[in-house]
């Protein structure tokens, strides 16, 4: 009996660290936080540049709701229903992350929403966001008789299938 209870003592003494004795425990890796980098104005414009290559594009900043909204006028230049574009991006990215639009989505008409020029190149320059002023012409009676009898008409369309529907 006494040969087993110096046996078992052996073996606890070999499993078990004794009083005082340090445990080495592997470290977990650490692993390295990336930083984080804010995105501004001028990140979207230069990424929303690149998704719009050669081309002569007018770009919009909608408003701010948790991300960056850029609103693409894919042809300045031509009046209602035309070519554009909302490109949404993240406030925030990974320091090694690229930039590049969360979502990119087609649409006729531009959204309703508080505008601001992020860059316009179109000839309309930011007089295009201002109203016309037409002065007053006086005509003669005969000039408003034959003005009663003129009519105008009106042909919408164009080539974009989005351009061609009754107003």
């Amino acid at each position: 009996m006494k040969q087993k209870l110096i046996l078992m003592g052996l073996l606890a003494g070999s499993v078990l660290p004794t009083i005082g004795e340090t445990v080495v425990r592997p470290i977990d890796p650490i692993v390295p936080i990336e930083p984080v980098k804010i995105i501004s104005k001028k990140d979207v414009l230069e990424a929303s540049k690149m998704e719009f290559r050669d081309m002569d594009v007018d770009y919009y900043i909608l408003d701010e709701l948790g991300g960056w909204r850029v609103f693409v006028d894919a042809e300045p230049l031509k009046g209602w229903e035309h070519e554009g574009y909302i490109l949404d991006y993240p406030m925030s990215i990974k320091g090694s992350e690229i930039l590049i639009p969360l979502n990119k989505t087609f649409v006729c008409l531009p959204p309703k929403g508080n505008y601001k020029p992020l860059e316009i190149n179109s000839l309309y320059d930011t007089n295009g966001l201002t109203k016309p002023v037409v002065s007053k012409i006086e005509i003669s009676q005969e000039e408003k008789a034959e003005a009663e009898k003129t009519y105008a008409l009106i042909i919408s369309g164009g080539i974009a299938p989005c351009a061609n529907k009754c107003k």
